[in-house]
């Protein structure tokens, strides 16, 4: 099932074809960028940005089925695991409302792949279109939208975040647990941003290895992470953290 076409191709500017393919990916309902920002590290491809989905895959109740069934799916698929799956794995109800609600599960099969390296261009796509596409992305006019800084909001009180890191004090204390990652969010609700300008800023800012910008919908995540969760390659599993024990 894997795409059928692919030319490779290369550029003078890789940097504004970077940013131009971004812009044109956005037209779509979907699309995800997997970046490295170069590092020099083992273990990862450069760029990759799957666009547009030939199939999609997504539960918001029996995650885990939707998982086992894609290890019969052999292509590329790009998605999601939402923290939520953990209630059916552990006994856990999380009652909280989430201000962005992406499903428990979902992941597509994209119809373009784009890989970069450097100066050199490869697209795969489903139809005999990789010129077309190519051409698409070099002649597409970026519009200009103002930036506007975006406040942010604690979604957890001042006082709630303390009580709670008494109650997480006294976990330790008590051999309960011995480490714990507390996190908390912060909103904007009416917020109004470039969300493609808003990502390169980020990249230039914090230049991690594994940085990703998701779009399903109309809802985006954007992330820059420096360790890598886990990855399988036939029988081995690498895992890159940056906190916490083998």
């Amino acid at each position: 099932m894997n795409r059928p076409y692919q030319l490779s191709f290369t550029v003078n500017n890789s940097t504004a074809f970077y940013i131009k393919m971004l812009n044109w990916a956005n037209q779509f309902n979907i699309f995800c960028l997997l970046d490295s920002n170069e590092n020099i590290y083992t273990h990862h491809r450069k760029v990759i940005c799957a666009i547009d989905a030939l199939n999609q895959f997504k539960s918001n109740g029996k995650g885990l089925d939707t998982l086992n069934a894609l290890h019969q799916f052999n292509d590329w698929l790009f998605g999601n695991i939402n923290f939520d799956l953990q209630s059916e794995t552990e006994n856990v109800n999380d009652q909280k409302k989430l201000l962005i609600d992406f499903p428990v599960v979902h992941f597509f099969c994209p119809k373009i792949l784009i890989f970069l390296e450097k100066e050199k261009i490869i697209i795969e796509s489903h139809s005999n279109d990789c010129t077309q596409i190519f051409e698409s992305i070099n002649n597409f006019e970026i519009t200009e939208l103002p930036h506007n800084k975006t406040p942010m909001y604690a979604k957890v009180d001042k006082a709630t975040y303390i009580n709670d890191i008494k109650q997480i004090q006294n976990h330790l204390q008590q051999g309960d647990c011995y480490e714990l990652n507390y996190c908390m969010e912060f909103y904007n609700k009416n917020a109004h941003i470039n969300t493609i300008d808003t990502f390169i800023k980020l990249k230039a800012q914090s230049p991690t290895p594994y940085q990703c910008l998701y779009k399903f919908e109309k809802q985006y995540l954007i992330c820059a992470s420096p360790e890598r969760y886990i990855k399988k390659t036939n029988t081995t599993l690498t895992s890159q953290p940056i906190k916490g024990t083998i």
